[in-house]
């Protein structure tokens, strides 16, 4: 907490929650894009998860060091997971609303600040915003893929929306990702939302039972966020470690909304999901033992306690890909899927090979327009350059020519004011008058 909250007792605005256990190497980056946030009513709680490198020396090096280094509140748990440290987090946080951040992920500095304006402003139980995904290896931000955040299934412009604008997609529309979310901490308490006991997706129960207990929600269409991709220690890159985790907590989620009541709502989201999930860790098992374990799990029971049945028709299913899957798997033996995925990783491997050769040709097409516009340029600022040249002697001549009459117009005035001048005009104005008359005269 800041000195200021230690002064005053005042609770702050915020509490962001981070879990860590091992993340020495990303943690000044992490905690420094948190503590260097233009919003500063806010506390940083860090549960060190019983690491066994220096994470706790980074972060106490930080409250130590930085300037808003006292808003760090360090916590201790004894490798309990991340799902129960962030349960211990939320039982000590004293903010109006609760933020997460991953231990490898950091936040766009005006991230807070976006964040509680739009809550305080529509009076949201959740905000919920964009994000990057950035590649830990070549250090570039990436788009997620298409269809990753769908707000415009709810998003109306009106301000707030909760799950029955359209119950179909609320879970297949905003992840279950804690970590682009803010939540009203008196709407936790309220519902008794908390995270599962899982090493992975433990996000899923928690998000899942917010999104359909919230009465209003909110989205920003900025990425406020970036979440780190290919990192190799992550739990997206360590599926095979914790293989069926994924369906303890769908089927955990399942009976919770049984139990509240909410279940026959939701179910067609839900089921959708589930699937997309379910096949999702099937192709992304690093080992054949767990491929094997999972494979055999989802076709013995897992599907079945899922809801997923073949009572589902391909109009149940909201994308067609994930159905084709679904009746692959049904339809081969462990195999006979790997293989499928090994031909599908060549024509992929094909499709992008040809993409980027397309996508290579029009580089070069466009670096060929790039350069002609560019000679273009610069002949025309060459032409430019002449004219202004041609300009400045114009207009030096002309200055010229305006002194030399300036100098002989001063000249002409000096004779018509001289003695030899008005004399002169007095001796021949007799002249010009009998010159006239004499004209007159042969008339």
């Amino acid at each position: 907490m800041s000195k200021e909250i230690q002064q005053t007792g005042h609770d702050p605005k915020v509490s962001v929650i981070m879990a860590v256990y091992n993340a020495a190497s990303y943690l000044e980056q992490s905690i420094g894009s948190l503590l260097d946030q233009t919003f500063t009513d806010y506390e940083i709680l860090c549960v060190d998860d019983g690491s066994t490198d220096e994470s706790c020396d980074v972060i106490n090096g930080l409250i130590d060091v930085h300037p808003n280094g006292s808003r760090i509140r360090l916590l201790h748990t004894s490798h309990v997971g991340v799902g129960e440290a962030r349960n211990i987090a939320l039982q000590q946080a004293r903010g109006q609303y609760i933020a997460f951040l991953d231990s490898d992920d950091y936040a766009d500095p005006k991230m807070l600040e976006k964040a509680v304006t739009k809550a305080d402003d529509t009076r949201a139980d959740i905000v919920i915003w964009d994000v990057w995904f950035m590649d830990h290896k070549s250090g570039q931000e990436i788009y997620p893929p298409v269809g990753t955040l769908n707000f415009h299934y709810f998003d109306d412009g009106s301000g707030t929306f909760s799950y029955e604008k359209n119950p179909d997609y609320i879970f297949t529309s905003f992840q279950n990702w804690v970590w682009n979310k803010l939540f009203r901490r008196d709407f936790l308490k309220e519902n008794d939302i908390k995270f599962p006991n899982l090493a992975r997706t433990e996000d899923l129960e928690f998000t899942c039972l917010a999104l359909v207990e919230a009465k209003r929600i909110a989205v920003i269409y900025e990425r406020l966020v970036k979440y780190r991709i290919n990192r190799g220690s992550s739990n997206m890159d360590t599926v095979d470690l914790h293989p069926l985790d994924f369906l303890t907590a769908f089927v955990d989620l399942k009976e919770e909304l049984v139990r509240r009541g909410i279940y026959q709502n939701v179910r067609m989201s839900y089921i959708n999901w589930a699937l997309s999930s379910a096949l999702f860790n099937l192709s992304t098992q690093a080992r054949y033992e767990t491929f094997l374990s999972v494979f055999n799990a989802l076709r013995d029971y897992g599907f079945r306690q899922m809801d997923i049945t073949d009572q589902l028709t391909r109009e149940d299913i909201q994308n067609e890909a994930w159905w084709n899957e679904y009746q692959t798997m049904l339809a081969s033996t462990p195999e006979e899927l790997l293989l499928h995925y090994l031909r599908d990783t060549r024509r992929n491997e094909a499709f992008f090979i040809c993409e980027l050769n397309k996508a290579d040709r029009e580089k070069n097409k466009l670096s060929q327009t790039i350069n002609t516009l560019n000679q273009t340029v610069q002949e025309q600022q060459e032409h430019v350059t002449e004219l202004k040249t041609a300009l400045e002697h114009e207009q030096e001549t002309a200055r010229h020519e305006r002194k030399m009459h300036e100098h002989w117009e001063h000249k002409a005035q000096a004779t018509r004011n001289s003695i030899t001048f008005k004399v002169g005009r007095i001796v021949i104005f007799p002249l010009h008058a009998v010159k006239r008359l004499v004209q007159a005269i042969r008339r």
